[in-house]
């Protein structure tokens, strides 16, 4: 899995494509600690080039989101592949986890 980081308008945006697995899981996991220790307002994940995750990947959402909470701050998705979306519909992240279409689409939520 490769991991892109970007910032768009002041918010950390995290880009996926391949897989996320229990291998690739540990390096999302010290990516994403690094800016939860920034305290963003908010972190954007886009999903829209991930193939697959498995339970060690929706792990790591979760221990973030846990942390993030601590802060007022959240987790937000965007372009949900349909076999994504169905493992985040049968693990009940959908209720967990804001998600939306596009980057656009979770920039303007605030």
């Amino acid at each position: 899995m490769d991991i892109f980081e970007t910032i768009e308008r002041d918010i950390p945006a995290i880009r996926l494509v391949g897989r996320l697995d229990g291998i690739t899981s540990t390096a999302l996991q010290e990516t994403l600690t690094q800016y939860v220790q920034n305290s963003p307002s908010k972190l954007i994940l886009n999903l829209s080039e991930l193939e697959y995750v498995s339970s060690a990947g929706l792990r790591v959402f979760l221990l973030v989101q846990k942390n993030l909470k601590k802060q007022n701050s959240e987790m937000q998705f965007v372009g949900l592949q349909p076999i994504v979306k169905e493992v985040f519909a049968l693990s009940g992240f959908l209720k967990l986890f804001q998600h939306f279409d596009t980057l656009e689409d979770a920039l303007d939520v605030h």
